[in-house]
């Protein structure tokens, strides 16, 4: 049985293989883990399934079986997986719903931006929205542009305020 599960609610998402009870083998990570650890899904699979996946997102790996949980790795969980449902622990605590859908938005945006080489009227067209609509997220949401992001390198514009002084 392969698994996801996430450190945190935010945290990493470990790739793993189980021969075992997946329920088991959370509450044996769980000893050696500071933050609460959340099943995410499972697929039935094996120790080369498990291998392909850690290949597959080789860029998000953060160390050993940890990976970022990125666009493209929650999206293979959503659609390949039995997807654990919501932790009512969760919700009986309270979240910050608005900052889940702002950060799913976000990776949405971000990925569409990705794929139209930073075009945001082809990103629009991919996200099924108007561009002024996209660009309303956009702004909403405080994302800069594609590159700088890509890059990691953002360039603050420098403009030079000429007063007049009587």
């Amino acid at each position: 049985m392969i698994y996801f599960i996430r450190s945190g609610k935010k945290g990493p998402i470990k790739i793993g293989y189980t021969g075992n009870d997946v329920n088991q083998r959370m509450a044996d990570l769980q000893v050696g883990n500071p933050f609460k650890l959340y099943l995410v899904g499972h697929m039935p699979g094996d120790i080369a399934k498990e291998t392909e996946l850690h290949q597959m997102f080789k860029d998000d790996c953060l160390k050993g079986e940890w990976f970022k949980p990125s666009f493209i790795l929650s999206k293979y969980i959503i659609e390949n997986c039995e997807v654990a449902p919501v932790a009512t622990d969760d919700i009986k605590f309270g979240i910050d719903l608005d900052s889940i859908l702002r950060n799913v938005e976000t990776e949405y945006i971000m990925k569409a931006l990705e794929l139209s080489g930073g075009n945001k009227n082809k990103a629009a067209y991919i996200l099924g929205m108007t561009f002024r609509s996209f660009r309303y997220r956009i702004k909403k949401n405080g994302i800069g542009s594609w590159k700088q992001y890509k890059t990691g390198h953002i360039e603050y514009p420098t403009r030079t305020i000429t007063r007049a002084f009587c």
